[in-house]
């Protein structure tokens, strides 16, 4: 998908009513002293795909359990997630119609750093794929041979209704057995009509240097930027900064000259994500730099406005857990100047700025 065509549809959509997120019901059973870390990647993976979930602890969960199906009210609920974390540690996505289960075990005796990345993928992928109008897995049949379950019980569909963490329904209200499955992918807009398109948006502010020019030392800006992406895939976007600029000061015969200006920028590219934590920016861009020569000794008084474009890439770090975080981006950037700026007395002394100059970036803020 073209970036720039991301960046009009995510600002077209920041206009409608937000729609109800997505629900998964996450059951974590065994007495673990990883179950917070699981619950913890779980969350940080379904909050990148824009998933709510609403977690049930309990000192253990059965097969049996894991293959009962049960009622629900609610639907928003697109899976239910079941973690066994002792002995022999598993994860089940079943669909919300109890159609479908896909089981995998983790292979581990302990949940360390690995087994927690395999949990929070395994939930996370199987999600998003339901999310698209797809299926997960084999027949609950299938699964329970393969598992070694127990046969289940005649009536094995439990009769009260299971609502984890949420206000139970009111007592006239008949309830579905099953919920409907995953509407059938739009072909027409590439996306699932239930799911609406959420953009992520940051704001920050920035501290960055760039080659000035032979013999000088850097310029510095600070800046304050905006940006909006999708919030699943590559997380296609666009972005804008702009700020103060500050070259160094340039010395002619002993007399110096001071300049002043300001720099903007308009970037779109990609941010994938490589852990909850961290992802890698992207991004193609272009802008203006305008600098003022403030009057003294042999340079005139003058302000000029130059043409850019760049590249900028690095790594960007979340932290905190949830929807709302801080943003800290390292970017590393190359600015080519369209038509170069030079500084010329009047006694014919030049100054020339690069034309291809490398610089970097740290921005800090907030993210949503």
């Amino acid at each position: 998908m073209n970036p720039l065509a991301c960046v009009f549809a995510l600002l077209a959509g920041m206009g409608e009513a937000p729609a109800e997120r997505s629900t998964v019901v996450v059951h974590i059973g065994g007495e673990s002293p990883a179950r917070d870390e699981v619950r913890g990647a779980i969350e940080d993976r379904l909050d990148d795909i824009d998933v709510v979930p609403e977690f049930v602890s309990r000192d253990a969960v059965s097969l049996d359990e894991v293959f009962t199906p049960v009622r629900s009210s609610d639907p928003s609920v697109v899976a239910h997630v079941f973690v066994l974390l002792e002995d022999d540690p598993k994860v089940f996505v079943i669909e919300p119609d109890w159609s479908h289960v896909l089981g995998r075990r983790l292979g581990a005796t302990e949940i360390d750093i690995v087994a927690l990345e395999q949990i929070s993928l395994i939930v996370s992928g199987s999600v998003d794929a339901l999310l698209a109008g797809g299926t997960i897995g084999i027949a609950p049949a299938e699964a329970r041979e393969a598992f070694g379950a127990p046969e289940p019980e005649p009536e094995t569909e439990t009769e009260t209704e299971t609502e984890p963490e949420t206000e139970p329904a009111p007592e006239t209200e008949v309830a579905p057995i099953f919920l409907e499955p995953p509407r059938a992918v739009d072909e027409a807009t590439d996306a699932d009509p239930k799911r609406p398109l959420r953009p992520r948006s940051s704001l920050g502010a920035g501290y960055g240097l760039q080659a000035f020019a032979p013999g000088y030392g850097p310029a510095q800006a600070v800046t304050v930027s905006a940006s909006l992406r999708s919030s699943s895939g590559w997380r296609w976007g666009g972005a804008f900064s702009g700020g103060v600029l500050r070259p160094p000061s340039v010395a002619f015969d002993a007399v110096e000259v001071d300049m002043l200006g300001g720099t903007l920028r308009g970037w779109a590219g990609a941010t994938p994500t490589l852990t909850p934590h961290v992802a890698v920016a992207a991004e193609l861009g272009g802008g203006v730099d305008v600098l003022r020569v403030r009057p003294s000794g042999p340079v005139d008084d003058r302000v000029e406005a130059v043409g850019a474009v760049g590249v900028r890439a690095g790594p960007v770090f979340s932290l905190g857990r949830g929807r709302d975080r801080v943003r800290v981006a390292l970017l590393a950037d190359v600015a080519v100047r369209v038509d170069g700026f030079h500084l010329t007395t009047n006694a014919g002394e030049e100054v020339r700025p690069y034309a291809v100059a490398p610089g970097g970036t740290v921005e800090v803020g907030w993210a949503r």
